[in-house]
């Protein structure tokens, strides 16, 4: 890959960031849900800690959760909010975003009202 020469070292910045950018583009440009995931999941494996993405992960899951059947619907539900929960850790050492964190709390808790004891584990109030 001509962005990250140097396997040793951690990869570039630049380069998760255009794997965030792709996904957001697939999402505007109305493509399929796997090219927006796909690029999603490349960005994310090339820095899990990347608060943006991790958020962005949360709510594609939501989304899938809430346009689900009920066979599936617990279990996309669920893997939402393990993004969300990595996201606030991640945000609570970086900066405050008190408020985005209890919007989305408040979201799981009125559409998913089966993971309201997950929520309370999750800091941020």
């Amino acid at each position: 890959n001509r962005f990250w020469l140097n396997r040793q070292l951690p990869p570039p910045r630049a380069l998760y960031e255009l794997y965030f950018i792709k996904a957001l583009v697939s999402q505007v440009e109305k493509e399929p849900v796997e090219n927006q995931l796909q690029a999603l999941k490349k960005a994310e494996e090339l820095n899990p800690r990347f608060h943006a993405v991790l958020f962005e992960l949360a709510v594609f899951y939501y989304r899938r959760a809430l346009e689900s059947g009920l066979d599936s619907k617990e279990t996309l539900a669920r893997t939402s909010l393990g993004y969300f929960e990595r996201y606030v850790k991640c945000v609570l050492k970086d900066r405050p975003v008190m408020k985005k964190i209890s919007d989305m709390k408040a979201m799981y808790t009125a559409d998913f009202p089966f993971l309201a004891a997950d929520l309370d584990g999750i800091t941020g109030k």
